[in-house]
């Protein structure tokens, strides 16, 4: 595949969920040495899973920026291109309020505060940039706003939805879930008594989490799940946004060595809330009427059994999902021990480029495009606030 290069451009959104102030980072990729900047009819939105941050989609946006070139000189032609010969114009991810970036900036709040952020944090991180006006001025009959979420940035992605009522009015195209953790409510808890789940989630607040170096961090995780099973570059990514140097607001009594971005208490946020997976399931009952929904899982049904994703997909519960697209095998939720995103970003950038095409394809054929809502972009801030809220 073609090599591409990635432009960053970074912005800052503040929520106010539960009455606090938080501020949520965002990553604005385009394609690297201006070729092509703002063409394109496809409006990326990504939310990341429970413990990691916006970052780990970059690997995945190279291969998916790759693909496209690749495409785009196989098929010059083709009608998904309508004009330009570009698909995707521009991506964006997302931080949770207490995840990554976000969670640096709010760290002396959510010590304050233990609790303050929640899935509905999450989700409102989604609807803050969706109405932030932030996309410009869009073509309703030739853009398509996409929002993709993985695992608890599945549920959040669905809940996020809430904000907008009646349904029929979401301000996107179409949803793409990866590794939802949502399931049928007739399941009730069955969803998280498989042996995995229960061993992650127990390990989540007691696992280590201080390191003296970048270095020993690397050695150490490389050599253990999840981190042997990711992809050298997710690792890499990580490595690099996913530790930070002591001291922090959490250990203000460390003075030297690092320790992960996303402080352990928040990332067990992901698990912690159980009903949100079930309140997820049953929105999107509502969703699936007025927008396509495409579900991704890896191959490997281990985090949540194959009973359980399978129970998602209910036609008699009001859950038809435009596509349903299962990766190898040896690639699972935790698949060697962990998640998509992270072990087979190639693989899933693959099956995410189809889902767009499709995407593109039925919008021509539609003929119709989505209501633009939001126009407070001055709300918006380049500069990182600071963390002392």
């Amino acid at each position: 595949m073609p090599e591409t290069t990635l432009t960053t451009e970074k912005y800052y959104l503040p929520t106010h969920t539960n009455g606090v102030r938080l501020i949520c980072a965002y990553n604005k990729y385009t394609r690297g040495g201006g070729e092509g900047k703002g063409k394109g009819r496809i409006i990326l939105v990504l939310g990341h899973g429970g413990g990691f941050s916006k970052e780990h989609y970059e690997p995945f946006l190279h291969d998916i920026f790759a693909l496209e070139a690749s495409y785009c000189q196989r098929e010059p032609d083709s009608r998904s291109l309508k004009g330009p010969k570009y698909l995707i114009r521009e991506a964006w991810a997302l931080d949770a309020p207490n995840h990554g970036e976000s969670g640096v900036m709010n760290e002396h709040e959510l010590v304050r505060n233990p609790g303050v952020a929640d899935i509905w944090d999450n989700a409102s991180a989604f609807t803050t940039l969706l109405s932030s006006g932030l996309f410009g001025p869009l073509d309703k009959g030739y853009h398509q706003v996409i929002v993709c979420g993985h695992s608890a940035g599945s549920v959040a992605a669905v809940l996020s939805t809430q904000y907008f009522n009646p349904p029929a009015s979401l301000p996107f195209n179409s949803l793409i879930l990866i590794d939802p953790a949502m399931w049928s409510r007739s399941l009730g808890e069955k969803g998280f008594k498989s042996p995995m789940y229960q061993a992650y989630a127990n390990s989540v607040l007691t696992r280590r989490d201080v390191w003296r170096s970048k270095e020993e961090a690397r050695e150490w995780m490389r050599k253990r799940e999840p981190g042997r099973g990711w992809d050298e570059r997710v690792f890499d990514t990580f490595i690099e946004h996913g530790l930070r140097p002591l001291p922090t607001a959490h250990y203000p009594h460390l003075t030297s060595g690092v320790t992960l971005t996303t402080h352990r208490s928040d990332e067990n946020m992901a698990f912690s809330g159980r009903l949100y997976s079930l309140d997820a399931a049953d929105r999107l009952s509502q969703i699936c009427r007025f927008r396509r929904v495409h579900l991704v899982y890896g191959g490997k049904a281990d985090m949540f059994s194959r009973e359980v994703q399978d129970s998602l997909n209910s036609p008699n519960e009001g859950r038809i999902f435009a596509s349903i697209t299962r990766l190898s095998k040896r690639v699972g939720h935790l698949a060697s021990l962990f998640l998509v995103v992270q072990e087979a970003p190639l693989e899933l950038a693959q099956a995410m480029f189809d889902i767009l095409l499709k995407e593109v394809e039925f919008g021509d054929d539609l003929g119709a495009g989505i209501p633009v809502v939001g126009t407070n972009a001055g709300h918006a801030t380049k500069e990182a606030p600071s963390s002392k809220l």
